[in-house]
């Protein structure tokens, strides 16, 4: 297997060096899809520039790729766009696997190997995991509904998007298919997803602002929902339902977020 992953990025810089950190071993070809403005015109933070500098001078990313949002298309199509990029970069790059993060998205390294080989062995074509969400900190978490595309074959009828997926609650930007062969997902307790979505310095403000999502009564209440919780309450996220957070650490040495207890 030559597994390559591209991220798609515009901010989340606190957690980006960590995320690639948390990979960079089991991962052969790390490209980065950036844009110096956002897909609602909002222009990259200097602090997010630095990061990528220093990923390459550090020689953790191998490539990273400028790209330039097209404001006719709306932000779910640009961001479908960064995705096939990457995708596209990893074909250059003779790679035989890949799948897309986010700069707040962390798996554990022993997940990802056991993925792998498990993938190699059973000869999966695509996968999915179950993800987890964290809220203001690292270290509260919960499982969350939605859950990820993950590592896929390429092949030439390798594509990403569409409706069609053999797992729900998927962001239809990462779906990777192969549409006509096998797919697995995985258990919680064999691999899952580390999503920070709500673990930001800015307090979501970069986030809620340049986020594909347009529905704005929903974007205003998540932002409320957040700012409000505190631990021992129930997480009401809207669209999905309550959740209990649990008390974590910071096993991916990433950026803390706020100190709640």
């Amino acid at each position: 297997m030559k597994l390559s992953v591209s991220y798609n990025f515009f901010n989340g810089e606190e957690h980006l060096e960590a995320s690639v950190r948390s990979i960079r071993e089991s991962v052969d070809y790390i490209t980065v899809v950036y844009q110096e403005k956002s897909n609602s015109g909002e222009p990259i933070s200097k602090e997010a520039l630095n990061v990528l500098k220093r990923l390459k001078e550090l020689k953790l990313v191998d490539k990273l790729y400028n790209y330039k949002p097209n404001f006719k298309k709306t932000r779910a199509q640009n961001e479908l766009k960064k995705r096939k990029i990457g995708l596209w970069l990893a074909i250059l790059k003779r790679c035989t696997h890949f799948f897309t993060m986010d700069a707040d998205e962390f798996y554990r390294k022993e997940e990802l190997e056991y993925a792998k080989q498990y993938i190699i062995k059973n000869k999966i074509a695509s996968s999915s995991v179950s993800t987890f969400f964290h809220l203001r900190s690292v270290e509260w978490r919960a499982l969350d509904s939605t859950n990820c595309s993950f590592i896929t074959a390429i092949s030439w009828r390798t594509k990403i998007g569409g409706n069609i997926y053999p797992v729900i609650n998927i962001d239809p930007t990462r779906k990777v298919l192969p549409l006509e062969e096998s797919h697995y997902h995985f258990s919680v307790d064999e691999v899952a997803m580390y999503h920070m979505n709500f673990v930001r310095k800015d307090k979501m403000r970069s986030k809620l602002n340049n986020t594909s999502t347009t529905d704005v009564d929903f974007l205003r209440k998540i932002e409320y929902n957040i700012n409000s919780w505190k631990p021992g309450d129930i997480f009401l996220f809207p669209n999905k339902g309550e959740f209990t957070m649990e008390k974590v650490d910071n096993e991916f040495n990433t950026f803390y977020g706020e100190r709640l207890s």
